[in-house]
């Protein structure tokens, strides 16, 4: 299952890559709600049924290894 959310997930965001420079999302997390993954060098967030990706980090540096909280319920 989280294999096939991930595929999917990677479908709804391919057109955000510069096309002569493809670039994979990695290192997806899951919570109840959403979805953040490493994509370009920052992270981002999608909600589980789908929909648009948003951006949440745009500093210089490299964000990794996205991971939710456990003792939050919030979304991101």
């Amino acid at each position: 299952m989280r294999r096939l959310v991930t595929l999917a997930l990677f479908a709804s965001v391919v057109c955000l890559a510069d096309q002569s420079a493809p670039l994979l999302l990695q290192k997806p997390t899951l919570n109840r709600t959403h979805i953040v993954f490493n994509y370009a060098g920052d992270l981002w967030s999608v909600p589980r049924e789908g929909g648009d990706a948003i951006r949440l980090t745009t500093a210089a540096g490299l964000e990794s290894n996205p991971r939710f909280s456990p003792f939050t319920t919030s979304r991101p």
